[in-house]
Parts: structure tokens; sequence; C-alpha cells
């Protein structure tokens, strides 16, 4: 099937697209806002800096150490659960965006197989096309339901971190554009790694089941002309070869998740050492708040 798997699985998703969009950009805003009324509150507050506090916010403070926490406390809250409303109505249309591109590429498999010829419909197990349908629909939806919001994030945090990581602390910005940097790129390269592997388990599969099959239709043939060992060999091989290319595509899965959840717990350790060391030298005094923060 020589159909562009993307355009196939995002088809009709257009509105899809455009809310998880808008959503991801108003959660890494909130995310990068939380941050900075951490910063207010012990900068400003905690230390009595009120100048490093904004004109806008500063206007609604009254000086009083006890008020003005309460206030920073409120407006944290605040966000949060609006940050938590957002990410609930994104789960359901991440959900909703899911089955859609399911319900596109299982169609265009299908299609494909209304398409076959006669000889070559005739020639496969119905259940085995079936499962492979679903196996492969399945494998590109849970991609882009497992990966999609998480790149999203990563962009647009990006976008909002830069000024104001620069301004905490310039070596956690640096390892935070490096992190997106490495998970974008092996966000792609992992993309294009499934579907060949996807595409050679399709041909390797189908070589198989057409050995079967001929094995199965000319067994007299193969037994008349004492085949069997030449036969076998041939089968074990094939057998051979779609077992590998199923191990490695297993693998292939297995280290992207690895890596990827790797990435994300390693900014965790980092950022604490680094903060922690601009809080001992006292040149960021809250560079390990902040910097957890903006990676929530």
């Amino acid at each position: 099937m020589k159909t562009n798997i993307i355009k196939v699985a995002l088809r009709n998703t257009l509105i899809y697209l455009i809310l998880l969009i808008l959503l991801s950009i108003s959660i890494s805003y909130i995310t990068i806002q939380i941050s900075l009324f951490v910063k207010y509150g012990i900068d400003g507050i905690l230390f009595n800096n009120y100048s490093d506090i904004p004109k806008y916010i500063n206007s609604i403070f009254t000086y009083n150490y006890t008020y003005d926490l309460l206030i920073i406390v409120l407006i944290i809250i605040i966000f949060n659960l609006t940050q938590k409303l957002l990410n609930y109505f994104r789960n359901r249309i991440t959900t909703k965006f899911k089955l859609k591109i399911n319900v596109n590429l299982k169609q265009e498999l299908y299609k494909h197989i209304l398409n076959l010829e006669y000889e070559s419909y005739n020639s496969y197990d119905k259940e085995e096309m079936i499962q492979r349908i679903n196996e492969d629909a399945d494998v590109y939806s849970k991609f882009f339901n497992n990966q999609f919001n998480v790149i999203l994030d990563i962009i647009f945090l990006c976008v909002f971190i830069i000024k104001e990581s620069i301004e905490l602390n310039w070596k956690i910005s640096i390892y935070i554009f490096l992190t997106i940097i490495i998970i974008l790129l092996f966000s792609i390269w992992y993309f294009k790694k499934l579907n060949i592997s996807i595409e050679n388990m399709i041909i390797k599969r189908k070589q198989l089941l057409r050995s079967t099959i001929r094995n199965i239709n000319n067994y007299k043939f193969i037994r008349m002309f004492n085949k069997q060992k030449e036969e076998e060999r041939n089968y074990k091989k094939l057998n051979n070869n779609y077992s590998d290319e199923e191990v490695r595509f297993i693998k292939l899965v297995l280290f992207y998740d690895i890596i990827l959840e790797h990435l994300t717990y390693l900014k965790s350790p980092i950022i604490y050492i680094i903060g922690g060391i601009a809080i001992i030298k006292r040149k960021n005094d809250n560079g390990i708040i902040n910097g957890f923060t903006y990676f929530r």
C-alpha cells in the first residue's frame, strides 16, 4: 500500500489538532505562570523585595506579609485548578483524536483489501488479515495518543520558558533547551523507524503466509518429488525472518519508551544539582524551585 500513512491517519482531524494545540498553549503558559508566582512569593514577599514583582501584579499587594502571601497562594491554587481542568478536556479530546486516527487507518486498510485481486485475497486467512489491520492501526494511533501532546508541550514550554529561565539560571536554560532538541529529534527518528519496521513486518508476514498456503495446497506435489526438507528449510527461514523483524519492532518501541521516560526522570536530579549549587553560591535563591516547576 503506497498511501502516505500520515495523511491517512490525520484525515478529518483538523478540529482536534487545533483544539489540542490551543490547550497545549494554555497549559504551558499556566505552567510558566505558576513557577513565576512561586518566584514572586519567595523573592518578592519572603525576602521583602517587591521591586522584583511586575507593577501590574504589585498593585494588588498591600505590603502586608500575611495578606500578600495569601493572595499569592490563592492565585497559584486557581492556576492549578485551571490547569487540571484544561488537562481533563485535553485528555477527552486526545481520546477522540486517537479513535479517529484508528478509524481512518482501519478504513484505508479495509479499502486496500477490497482492491486486492481475487486470488491474492482468497489466499490469506481472513482472521489473520483482520488481526493485522487492528495491530497496525493501534500502533499508529497509540503513537499519536501517547507522544503528540508531549511534543506540543515541549514546543510551547520552550517558547514561554526561554526568557524567564535565562533570567533565573542560564545553566538550567541550556539543559532545558538541549533536552527539548533531543526529545524532538528522537521522536522524529522513532516515527520514521517505526514506519519502516511495520512495513517490513507486513512484507515478511505476507511471505510467510504465502509459503504456508503454497505448502498446504501443494503437499502432494512436495511429497511426490521429495521436497519436504527443502520446503521445511525455506519455511523455517521465512518464519525466522518474520520473528526477528517482530522482535526488532518490539525492541524499537521499548527503546523509545525507556529513553523518553529516562529523559523525563533525569531532569529532576540535574535541575536539583544546578539549582542547589546556585542556592549555595547565593546566585539564584529560587533556581531549584522554578527550574523544577517548569518541567511539571
